[in-house]
């Protein structure tokens, strides 16, 4: 992702495994670190984080997302 006048972005998957694993990270790098936000909408300049097998892609069913390769910990 790159703007010429807002910088340049990239984004990072992780794959925990679980929900639960994903939240436990996420709210450990949120709470403990520092180091981003939890949010559903990934539409803002600050480091974000979402656990978009139940978030962003919640409306999809469980073989939709097995076909698009997104686990609950994604």
């Amino acid at each position: 992702m790159a703007n010429k006048d807002y910088g340049f972005g990239g984004l990072l998957c992780l794959d925990m495994g679980t929900e639960e694993k994903a939240n436990r990270l996420m709210n450990l790098l949120q709470n403990c670190t520092q180091f981003g936000f939890m949010a559903v909408s990934l539409g803002y300049y600050e480091t974000l984080m979402s656990c978009s097998g139940s978030s962003t892609s919640s409306e999809m069913n469980a073989e939709e997302k097995a076909l698009a390769g997104i686990s609950l910990g994604w």
